[in-house]
């Protein structure tokens, strides 16, 4: 599986240094694969491809309270993607596959309040994972301005490495771009 990321890594590397990646945009992402919010730069291979990558950075948190316990958690996810747009004109349908590399930082504390001697304390869990996933989302992109929006889902699949507890998970994601020239 290793061998497959670093080849995936070093396609995204090399559609980096193409010469034609036009039309180019630099994106806001919303929930997904970036977990709470991040940034991305978005190109194509060429001025009229429809295969494209993704390359960007995410920040996630979550908060965790029940009756006994307290979990809080940041998350840093690189999420990397190539896709291929279906459509005509302004209105495209957008499938992709991607993996994204994240690390957790995670802070868990057991409670027992109803036992006055039980020392509470809390323990400190890092980590470095990574998941892959699939894309499908509809995308908006004008010839003639220079705003994209997309909304979709994508799906991350456990991995060996992944922080999931289910095999398969649909996120929401949006996604709103401004062209570069």
């Amino acid at each position: 599986m290793k061998k497959y990321i670093i080849i995936l890594s070093m396609l995204f590397a090399f559609g980096l240094i193409a010469e034609a990646q036009t039309p180019r945009h630099i994106n806001l992402e919303l929930l997904g694969a970036y977990n709470m919010v991040g940034f991305s730069f978005d190109s194509r291979f060429s001025e009229n491809s429809r295969f494209g990558y993704r390359v960007g950075i995410g920040y996630g948190f979550s908060i965790s309270k029940s009756f006994f316990s307290y979990s809080r958690g940041h998350y840093v996810s690189v999420p990397l993607n190539a896709y291929y747009l279906f459509g005509k004109k302004s209105h495209h349908f957008e499938t992709g596959l991607g993996v994204f590399p994240i690390y957790g930082n995670l802070y868990s504390e057991t409670e027992f309040e109803f036992y006055p001697d039980y020392d509470s304390h809390g323990s400190y869990n890092n980590g470095i994972g990574y998941s892959c996933f699939g894309r499908l989302a509809y995308r908006f992109e004008s010839a003639s301005k220079p705003l994209s929006v997309s909304a979709g889902i994508d799906v991350p699949f456990k991995t060996p490495y992944s922080f999931f507890e289910k095999a398969i998970i649909i996120l929401p994601s949006i996604s709103i771009g401004y062209r570069l020239k």
